[in-house]
C-alpha cells in the first residue's frame, strides 16, 4: 500500500513540474499561484484523464470484444492524442 501511494504522489508531482515546465516553455501560457496550483493541476488533470479513459473503454466494450482487443489501440492513441492538444 505504501509503494502504491509513493507512486501516486510520484507521478502526480512529476505531472506537476512538467505542467510548469511547459507553462515557461510555451508563450502565453502561464500558472499563477506557484507549485501549489501546480500540484492541483496535475491532480485535476489525471482524474479528468482517469474518468475518460474507463467512460471510453466501457462504451467501446462491444467494438473492444469483436476486434479482439485491437479496438483498444485506438483508444490508447486517441487519450495519447488527445493529451497533447493545445486546450
Amino acid at each position: 500500500m505504501t509503494r502504491f501511494l509513493v507512486r501516486i504522489i510520484l507521478r502526480i508531482v512529476v505531472l506537476a513540474a512538467i505542467i510548469g515546465v511547459v507553462a515557461v516553455l510555451v508563450p502565453g501560457l502561464r500558472v499563477v499561484g506557484g507549485p501549489w496550483w501546480l500540484i492541483w493541476i496535475a491532480i485535476v488533470y489525471s482524474l479528468v484523464n482517469l474518468l475518460i479513459g474507463w467512460i471510453l473503454r466501457l462504451v467501446s466494450l462491444p467494438l473492444i470484444v469483436v476486434t479482439l482487443g485491437l479496438f483498444l489501440l485506438v483508444i490508447n492513441a486517441a487519450t495519447a492524442v488527445s493529451d497533447r492538444l493545445p486546450h
